[in-house]
């Protein structure tokens, strides 16, 4: 049962749901009016190459779609995978142009878009986080072990919201091509961009809520501070105390993911628990992958900034 003071913050929150369905209706308006005129032909075009065996196929795998997620946007798959086909090439174009227009070793200096992204995903990541907690406090979820209850839209609402932020970080890339960082533009970076859009809408389009709850608290609340970070080394205050955490704070969340899918696959009885075993599954093989490519970057990074010293020191001595 929850505390009277808490059911308060609660009920003062609550303008934090209307929110989430503006953003959601805006969104479904954009979608309609801008992308589908561009994307239908293009999904008819690529349906046209596959066999019509294909198609039926596809599309009774689409029957499979939550009813819950039946009003949300971005639903559409061959939307989604263009999407990623367009950062891609965004990706690659952009480090085109940038060497044509800035030969040698300095990119662009792009701060106020750098500010203005940082800032947004702060505000978004904050907003997600707090949203999220709310709709488990008032459906009165436990940790592990949740069904996607009939009904709460509002849990599917904010964790589609949270797919859609993925786009949103995006810009991270466009940046780094601006500046030229193309050393950061790693086969780990462009891996985690487009596959966790990917993956998340998976998860919306057949199962929004429920257990997907906890990956959204997690990556919100490092992504407040990560962001945070990022926003005040562009603003020229930045927070140094931080950045030695951030990297393994993300290992930690990882963990903690691959913890909940683990437990939920031995613990948890399907007969009790609606959520589709298969997410969990997703769920643990994504993060194997991912604490192996940030173990990864962890151990290079550690060697990089070592020789770096050690440079420093011979310079010194």
């Amino acid at each position: 049962a929850m505390s009277s003071s808490s059911t308060q913050v609660l009920d003062n929150l609550s303008f934090l749901s209307t929110l989430s369905e503006k953003i959601i209706s805006a969104t479904n308006h954009i979608e309609t009016r801008f992308l589908a005129p561009v994307f239908n032909p293009l999904e008819a075009k690529l349906r046209s190459f596959v066999a019509p065996q294909v198609n039926a196929k596809i599309n009774a795998f689409l029957a499979g779609q939550h009813p819950l997620a039946m009003g949300l946007p971005l639903m559409n798959p061959f939307r989604v995978f263009f999407i990623v086909i367009g950062y891609l090439l965004i990706v690659a174009l952009g480090i085109l142009l940038v060497s044509l227009i800035k030969p040698g070793k300095q990119g662009f200096r792009p701060k106020p878009l750098q500010i203005l992204h940082n800032l947004v995903l702060v505000l978004v990541s904050a907003f997600m986080a707090i949203e999220t907690v709310r709709q488990w406090r008032l459906e009165n979820m436990s940790l592990f072990g949740n069904s996607i209850r009939d009904g709460s839209i509002a849990m599917a609402r904010i964790t589609c919201i949270f797919f859609l932020s993925k786009i949103l970080e995006f810009t991270d890339t466009f940046i780094m091509v601006l500046k030229k960082n193309y050393r950061q533009i790693s086969f780990l970076h462009l891996y985690h961009h487009a596959s966790i859009f990917v993956v998340w809408w998976y998860v919306i389009f057949f199962a929004p809520g429920g257990e997907s709850y906890f990956s959204v608290i997690l990556n919100s609340f490092i992504h407040v501070i990560m962001y945070s970070y990022y926003l005040s080394t562009t603003l020229g205050m930045p927070l140094t105390f931080i950045k030695p955490y951030i990297t393994s704070m993300q290992m930690m969340q990882f963990m903690c993911m691959m913890i909940q899918a683990i437990y939920d696959l031995i613990m948890i009885n399907p007969a009790t628990c609606n959520y589709p075993r298969s997410h969990m599954l997703l769920l643990a093989v994504y993060m194997v992958t991912m604490l192996g490519l940030f173990a990864n970057f962890f151990m290079k990074d550690a060697q990089r900034r070592k020789a770096l010293k050690r440079s420093q020191q011979k310079k010194s001595s």
